[in-house]
């Protein structure tokens, strides 16, 4: 009883520390009237509208705001009209402005541009060139692409690569007012995560609404290619000295920050009671019974040390391996939720069958590469 009072509590330490250490990015997206930035806020975002924003004569702007992360939305008024200008310059004041006051927040910029024209203005394309070249973080995203045919559409993406604007997306709205295109809009996650350190990622992460599938993707594909490596990496410095299996327990601290991270990330912590038992029992029993099991047998080159010792590589196998199984659980039952599915628990997922099942798959991949590399290698050598 004591063993799991104490881990129940160090779970909810670890849940406090990552919560700590979440950081609010900053997204300005801007571009011309009915380019569809309002549609793409609250398609994505769970924001609220701040009520005293800060207006100017030449700049419509409207600041949206949640506990991770502000969102600006600025459209140029009048400018073209101003034969003096090369750009819009009102927009570039603004977004220099806020990275200069903001410069402990991350800022990215999405400039919106409407397909449905057929043309891409000469202001658009110098207003994206002149914030490169002050160092922003652009991407060029060309909505209503339903309205452009597809050439159209060839010669609005031809015409930016011509500028060298190469970071282009693409959204489009289908006949149920929703946007059809999610992939698109998970690659402009995906670019502008890829911008921000992990601590403005999370906060990016926790901003788009819950009840999307372009979140569900991203998250997991962030924790399969960020999150587990780097607990995998860590486990393998525990085991860079061999250890005896009696010593396994070392392991099981990185284990478990890393369950409950993952966790964390899928926004599965607010059943704080569920985790902590799934966490204390059902993935640390499965973790015990993997380190004298058959589980090991599946790790490349384990066999001569099993029944001694744990190494570097099985150490971070098998924390890689308990990564992938609840990185799928976790997307299975984030998924159910999104599909409607309130009948199925967070314990119906989590349990120890299935997580010993998704660890033996994540072993075996593990070794059919291990064996192709060496192959590769050899086959190099001769």
């Amino acid at each position: 009883m004591r063993k799991n009072f104490i881990l129940d509590n160090e779970i909810k330490k670890e849940l406090i520390s990552l919560k700590n250490k979440i950081k609010k990015p900053n997204i300005i997206i801007c571009g011309s009237a009915n380019s569809g930035k309002s549609s793409i806020i609250k398609y994505l975002f769970k924001v609220e509208m701040e009520p005293e924003t800060e207006q100017c004569i030449l700049l419509k702007t409207e600041k949206f705001i949640s506990k991770y992360i502000t969102v600006h939305e600025i459209e140029e008024k009048n400018n073209l009209n101003n034969k003096n200008l090369l750009y819009n310059d009102n927009t570039v004041k603004f977004i220099l402005k806020n990275s200069q006051k903001n410069d402990s927040e991350k800022i990215i910029v999405w400039y919106c541009i409407s397909a449905e024209h057929d043309t891409i203005s000469k202001y658009d394309i110098a207003t994206v060139k002149e914030l490169e070249k002050n160092d922003c973080k652009v991407a060029v995203l060309l909505t209503k692409t339903d309205q452009a045919t597809d050439s159209v559409l060839e010669e609005l993406i031809l015409k930016l690569k011509v500028k060298e604007i190469t970071t282009i997306f693409k959204s489009t709205i289908n006949e149920n007012n929703d946007f059809s295109n999610n992939r698109e809009f998970e690659k402009l996650i995906d670019w502008s995560q890829s911008r921000l350190d992990k601590y403005f990622q999370s906060g990016l992460y926790r901003a788009l609404k819950a009840d999307t599938i372009i979140k569900l993707n991203s998250k997991r594909k962030r924790i399969i290619t960020k999150i587990v490596p780097a607990y995998s990496i860590a486990a393998a410095g525990v085991g860079a000295t061999p250890i005896p299996f009696s010593d396994a327990a070392l392991l099981i601290p990185g284990q478990i920050c890393m369950c409950v991270h993952i966790l964390k990330l899928y926004e599965i912590e607010e059943l704080k009671d569920s985790v902590s038992s799934v966490v204390s029992s059902t993935i640390m029993t499965t973790i015990g019974r993997s380190l004298t099991g058959s589980l090991l047998k599946i790790i490349p080159g384990v066999g001569s040390l099993l029944g001694s010792t744990i190494n570097a590589a099985v150490a971070s196998s098998l924390t890689g391996a308990l990564g992938y199984a609840i990185t799928e659980l976790g997307y299975r039952y984030s998924k159910s939720q999104i599909d409607g599915k309130k009948n199925v628990l967070f314990e119906d997922i989590f349990t120890s069958k299935s997580i010993k099942r998704l660890m033996k798959e994540a072993l075996k991949l593990h070794k059919e590469k291990t064996i192709k590399k060496l192959s590769i290698k050899r086959l190099l050598k001769r």
